[in-house]
């Protein structure tokens, strides 16, 4: 949450944190039938709450990012803020 606009280094490559991604209600929908009967923003909110950002109000999990340098990523590789 705290890394938005800032870049990390995995491996050789670089990242650029984006904003935040918000959940939308197409995640409590039956993939197969469409039906409402999962309860996953119910179950995102119980956990991290609704939160504000510059992107508006939403239930957040995860980010979006950027690859400002391509390379190459590998199983047990650090992230290091920049």
């Amino acid at each position: 949450d705290t890394w938005v606009d800032q870049e990390f280094a995995i491996g050789s490559a670089i990242i650029k944190a984006g904003g935040p991604v918000k959940r939308c209600v197409a995640t409590t929908r039956n993939p197969k039938s469409g039906v409402v009967d999962l309860k996953t923003l119910k179950l995102i909110g119980g956990y991290r709450g609704r939160q504000e950002s510059r992107f508006g109000t939403g239930f957040n999990f995860g980010i979006y990012a950027t690859c400002v340098q391509p390379g190459t990523i590998s199983i047990g590789d650090q992230i290091i803020k920049l």
